[in-house]
């Protein structure tokens, strides 16, 4: 095996007694290989996990997988995944093995149009409506957040619409004074800017003055918990499910299921899903159109303006 400007693998061949012997990459190498282009660590991991996941599973070597082969996979996943799982799962697959066929490399003899058919995405449907928190209840969830920074974890969340990895990833430093967060590598390693309302503001205060490094920490210092060491998304989890606890929300509220809450208390208040687009740092517009289904038409009526008397 060789390996080309690090992306590209390449089959040998050589002759042994007049005999053709392949020298084909390990499949190890060549997901590493596929891996190694995409500068997300956390698409990084998803990506492998599918990708292992269906070669395990359909268990031949890459260069004899068919068609065929693949869409018996597709059809078992998508019968037996959450749609966002599969879809994720089938995106990971439509990239690996189209990478594969562009390497010229001999790994994958499948064509594009296969590719294509053979791991087609499912129809995507919005449910309505999705998970949120009421405002009544999340006032509740914040009130029953059991220290600072836990509070301070929901407002940013619930108030300016991050994801949760991006949440924990803040320093000190990125709580701008102007009333703004500076969102570093959000996902797609994309950098943003996003405003944030005074009461979220209100509820950071005491985690960013006077200090510096990680904005949110594995423990309250008054907690015995170490300086410096950063708040994992699970740690996250666990946090704002304490919170709901002892709020009385005994409804499935995810991390995720915050950003949902900001978002359609920002087209309630706005209309304005180009905005929204920006604020959520979606890369396509359809994404964040999702979001219009739940806006009643009697909220929208009361925003059509009237003709000029």
């Amino acid at each position: 095996m060789t390996q080309n400007d690090g992306n590209t693998l390449e089959v040998t061949r050589t002759s042994v007694l007049s005999i053709d012997v392949i020298h084909e990459p390990s499949r190890e190498d060549i997901v590493d290989a596929f891996l190694s282009r995409m500068t997300s660590a956390h698409t990084r991991r998803a990506y492998r996990r599918h990708v292992e996941t269906a070669l395990d599973t359909i268990a031949a070597p890459l260069r004899l997988i068919t068609g065929q082969m693949l869409a018996r996979y597709r059809s078992q996943l998508v019968t037996t995944t959450p749609a966002p799982s599969a879809s994720q799962a089938l995106a990971a697959l439509r990239s690996f093995f189209g990478w594969c066929r562009k390497t010229h490399v001999g790994i994958s003899p499948l064509s594009s149009d296969t590719i294509k058919d053979a791991l087609e995405m499912p129809r995507t449907h919005v449910e309505k409506p999705y998970d949120i928190l009421t405002d009544g209840e999340l006032s509740r969830v914040m009130a029953a957040a059991p220290t600072v920074r836990d509070r301070a974890l929901i407002a940013l969340m619930a108030g300016c619409g991050l994801r949760v990895s991006e949440v924990i990833a803040l320093d000190v430093d990125d709580i701008k004074r102007n009333g703004v967060i500076h969102v570093r590598q959000g996902k797609g390693g994309k950098d943003r800017t996003v405003p944030v309302p005074s009461s979220v503001l209100l509820a950071t205060k005491k985690l960013v003055d006077g200090r510096t490094g990680p904005l949110f920490v594995a423990n309250d210092r008054a907690a015995g918990g170490r300086a410096g060491v950063r708040m994992t998304t699970r740690g996250a989890a666990l946090a704002l499910d304490r919170a709901l606890i002892a709020a009385g929300v005994d409804r499935h509220i995810s991390p995720h299921s915050l950003r949902h809450t900001y978002a359609i208390r920002f087209l309630r208040a706005t209309k304005n899903v180009e905005a929204l687009r920006n604020v959520l740092g979606h890369s396509s517009l359809a994404v964040t159109s999702r979001y219009s289904a739940h806006i009643t038409m009697e909220e929208l009526v009361k925003t059509v303006p009237e003709l000029p008397v």
